[in-house]
């Protein structure tokens, strides 16, 4: 799950995303890159400030919406991997090459609400990316 995803989840518990997350099939694992949570802790006293979510409250609620997923070190990505990722998200968005390196590491797919990755990396020849519609209909074949 990348960040957007997360966040999704953690200020909205009804969200389509958050039945997505916490109602999923044992037939789903999610895995999260550390990257992602230093990038949401980046931007916690803001997300706080403009939801009106304490920050107890509101690292509550990302405890929840990780809870059952798995997460792993960008160490944990071969420096081979990581440069084929960074070649990909060049001309899209570079700091999201800890994504894809994870999604090439691990054989797994990126689930993004951001428009602009999914199309530029499927574009360049990249599959393993889907948004919250086409993880749905993924879980409707399960």
């Amino acid at each position: 799950m990348t960040p957007n995803i997360i966040i999704s989840d953690c200020l909205n518990e009804n969200s389509e995303i958050s039945k997505l997350v916490r109602n999923r099939s044992g037939n789903i694992d999610f895995l999260i890159p550390d990257y992602a949570l230093e990038e949401i802790n980046k931007h916690k006293l803001s997300l706080c400030k403009n939801t009106g979510y304490s920050i107890v409250e509101f690292d509550r609620l990302l405890y929840q919406c990780c809870e059952n997923a798995a997460i792993f070190s960008v160490a944990d990505i071969s420096t081979d991997i990581f440069q084929h990722a960074a070649e990909l998200t060049r001309n899209i968005d570079i700091k999201d090459k800890a994504f894809v390196g994870f999604s090439i590491a691990f054989d797994a797919l990126i689930w993004t609400g951001d428009l602009k990755l999914i199309k530029g990396l499927k574009r360049s020849g990249f599959r393993k990316i889907i948004s919250t519609k086409e993880f749905k209909d993924i879980l409707k074949g399960l």
